[in-house]
């Protein structure tokens, strides 16, 4: 495969790769290179980690600096539309239903420390894990379930 550095991203484009993608990875972009040129196995990325290096996860829980895009993952995931879609959602992954007027225990990792969903706002599109605000999108973009797999629908 010829190198081409469009398909390279580093801690700056980081975002632009995606759960389920294909990539090659290295914390050097002379090694980085040499994958491509000599076609390796190609890693599938399990999440993208908010710091400042070092950001692309792979499913064996390895972190590299820098990620060359082989394939776009098979799977098409979107962020919850709100609190109810993930609560029913979350019921349906586990068969267990809160009671009424109580809410859910949910699990999720951020950068692979388990947190718990602490609270839901009232307007239905954010919630809070530990004591940090965050919306569905962002729920979505940083965060797992314990499994590893996303915190959205799987539109397949």
């Amino acid at each position: 495969m010829e190198f081409d550095c469009r398909k390279v991203y580093g801690a700056e484009n980081a975002d632009a790769i995606k759960k389920g993608d294909k990539v090659y990875v290295a914390d050097d972009f002379a090694i980085l290179k040499d994958l491509v040129n000599n076609e390796g196995n190609p890693d599938t990325i399990k999440c993208i980690r908010d710091t400042a290096n070092f950001r692309f996860q792979t499913e064996d829980n390895k972190n590299y600096a820098f990620a060359y895009l082989v394939e776009r993952g098979a799977e098409k995931w979107r962020p919850y539309k709100d609190v109810n879609e993930l609560i029913t959602a979350w019921q349906g992954k586990t068969g267990i239903t809160a009671r009424a007027n109580t809410m859910p225990l949910i699990w999720v990792k951020y950068n692979n420390t388990p947190a718990q969903i602490m609270a839901f706002d009232n307007k239905n599109y954010a919630i809070c894990v530990i004591d940090t605000w965050y919306d569905l999108t962002e729920l979505f973009d940083k965060f797992t379930y314990l499994d590893g797999t996303p915190c959205g629908i799987n539109e397949e």
